[in-house]
């Protein structure tokens, strides 16, 4: 499972160079990042390879500028 700690990676490294890091704005359940890590620990911890009714549970509202080098680093 290499490639779920990969994306882990990937995912803290966005988040340390958002601006929201920290803040009370930092909330995984209004984030698109946040909250595909969120998914991918559970996958990770629950060996879950779904989650029930996650579409509807993907952030709408994330409009943050997430920098494309950054977003199109992965080793999946």
């Amino acid at each position: 499972m290499d490639y779920l700690n990969n994306l882990e990676d990937n995912f803290k490294e966005i988040c340390n160079e958002c601006h929201h890091k920290g803040l009370e704005k930092c909330n995984y359940r209004k984030c698109n990042i946040g909250f595909a890590d969120y998914v991918v620990k559970n996958i990770k911890n629950n060996t879950t390879y779904s989650v029930a009714d996650g579409e509807s549970l993907i952030p709408k509202d994330d409009f943050k500028y997430y920098d494309e080098k950054v977003i199109s680093i992965s080793d999946i």
